[in-house]
């Protein structure tokens, strides 16, 4: 999953709403899953622009929220997966 503090921080708000059947809490929650929905797809544009290529293969690799039943393996990457993610990593600098 790709954003996993975005949904732990979902979970434990709506956990606590529910806990203390608080309609506050339950405004945050609102309040949260509408600033992702704002913040996500701003942030995704970014990093495929920053990234380009290898970010935008472990996008259609990764899910946003919901962890897949396996892990992704070497031969589920395309070919200009792959590719773009060895071009990246020469144009990296070595640190």
């Amino acid at each position: 999953m790709r954003n996993p503090l975005y949904e732990e921080d979902f979970c434990l708000i709506l956990g606590a709403a529910l806990l203390t059947r608080s309609w506050a809490l339950v405004l945050v929650v609102a309040l949260d899953l509408g600033l992702l929905a704002f913040q996500l797809p701003l942030e995704e544009r970014e990093l495929g622009e920053r990234f380009g290529v290898p970010y935008l293969g472990y996008r259609e690799l990764v899910p946003r929220f919901v962890p897949m039943r396996r892990p992704v393996r070497q031969r589920d990457r395309t070919h200009e997966q792959a590719k773009g993610q060895a071009a990246y990593r020469d144009a990296s600098p070595n640190f």
